[in-house]
């Protein structure tokens, strides 16, 4: 199949991915959305060929966007999502169409796995109870209306059967993946894989069978654990093909703190800097942030820190939380206040050299998608605010919202509009 001929719906995830969701539910790929639950519940080996797979592969076939597939016809980065599996298996789509039965079915192996629990160490206001169990036990511990309001009924439900299915169900199909599929590359994220007990023993079978040399290793990690977790994984990680390390961080010092609650920033900063000065060859090393209305304020002082670093950077706005923290969306943002940052940005940017914007240039490009976003006010601000602070009287010894965003001019301004009253 040439790329003429590649249905603009078409995307290889149906065919080679394999992927649970941190709160154990199946789906296409990590943005999709879930699959239902009668099928979700499912062992890999009916599901792989189950109704509901059958029939969104003849969709996409048919030149047809299945409706999980919503965020790639929204997205909110630079590359869609269906652009990237497409690169990513270049040579698959033919072999993928042409393994595929009138009905749907396929037996084309998996190539790609992502297979994630909720166990984490963190309770990032970016995330939700149902993909930490830091942040769920936070919240059952503490569940009121307020919490109700924010997070629905999550917070009454125990997440420790996630954690256990993970470990009773999901990690051993990745263990048997490792000898029946074809795989060739797999993503580790959550959660958080560097606390999950699975995870090193799964590198160390792939390394046993002599496989690692064929397999590229993708992360998205906190980097908030120990700095001998991070050696042990290094001994590993030199047996693989490519190592693509995304360490999620949302800001520099506190506003990381704040928005990563949770995190040790000078703990961070020791695992990046110990990662930059021994990572192999074979590892490329990005910083990933996610955009929200407070570090948008602080984008320069993060891209200064990328830049002193040495290390590129990737980004996305954050698309949900309307709900838990609507106040964080970009989006809530004021229009006044927004083109204000665009200004300052745009201005920052065009001063650095070339071989700094190129270690920036996705954070600029995400800053254009920012504005193209429209202003949308989820709930009232009064209520936004209060969902905010909610959350923060849980965390009683940490910076808070208003408190960080008065340090900027243009954090202050916002802040008046916000309360109608002067910081």
């Amino acid at each position: 199949m040439s790329k003429k001929e590649i249905p603009y719906a078409f995307c290889t995830a149906p065919w080679v991915h394999a992927h649970v969701a941190a709160n154990g539910k199946r789906r296409l790929c990590c943005i999709a959305e879930e699959a239902p639950e009668q099928y979700s519940k499912l062992p890999w080996n009916e599901f792989k060929n189950s109704e509901y797979m059958k029939n969104v592969r003849k969709q996409m076939l048919e030149n047809k966007v299945p409706p999980e597939c919503k965020i790639c016809e929204n997205p909110n980065r630079v590359e869609t999502m269906r652009d990237k599996w497409i690169s990513m298996y270049p040579g698959e789509s033919a072999a993928a169409v042409e393994s595929t039965a009138p009905d749907g079915s396929t037996d084309f192996k998996i190539k790609y796995l992502d297979y994630r629990s909720n166990l984490c160490n963190l309770k990032c206001r970016t995330c939700d109870p149902s993909a930490s169990s830091s942040f769920h036990t936070l919240v059952s511990k503490n569940f009121n209306t307020d919490l109700k309001a924010m997070f629905g009924d999550i917070g009454e439900t125990s997440p420790m059967p996630t954690v256990k299915n993970y470990e009773s169900i999901y990690s051993k199909e990745a263990m048997q993946f490792c000898e029946t599929e074809d795989l060739t590359r797999i993503y580790f994220a959550g959660g958080e894989p560097f606390v999950e007990s699975s995870h090193l023993p799964l590198l160390q079978k792939l390394v046993d069978q002599k496989k690692a040399s064929n397999v590229i290793l993708a992360y998205n990690t906190n980097l908030g654990y120990s700095l001998n977790t991070l050696k042990a994984w290094l001994e590993l990680a030199v047996h693989f093909k490519e190592i693509y390390f995304f360490v999620s961080i949302d800001g520099e010092g506190d506003i990381a703190e704040y928005i990563r609650a949770g995190l040790k920033f000078k703990n961070f900063e020791t695992n990046l800097d110990y990662l930059i000065q021994n990572k192999p060859p074979e590892l490329r090393l990005y910083l990933d942030i996610t955009f929200t209305s407070l570090n948008l304020f602080f984008m320069q002082e993060f891209a200064d820190f990328a830049i002193r670093k040495n290390v590129q950077t990737t980004g996305k706005l954050m698309v949900f939380g309307e709900n838990s923290f609507p106040l964080l969306r970009c989006e809530s943002i004021s229009q006044n206040v927004k083109q204000k940052l665009l200004t300052e940005w745009n201005s920052y940017f065009a001063k650095l050299t070339e071989s700094q914007k190129n270690l920036v240039n996705v954070l600029d490009g995400t800053m254009k998608l920012f504005g193209t976003t429209t202003p949308t006010q989820f709930v009232s601000k009064n209520e936004s605010l209060h969902r905010l602070k909610t959350f923060e009287n849980l965390h009683p010894n940490e910076s808070k919202f208003l408190e960080l965003l008065s340090r900027k001019p243009l954090g202050t301004e916002w802040c008046r509009e916000l309360t109608n009253e002067t910081i």
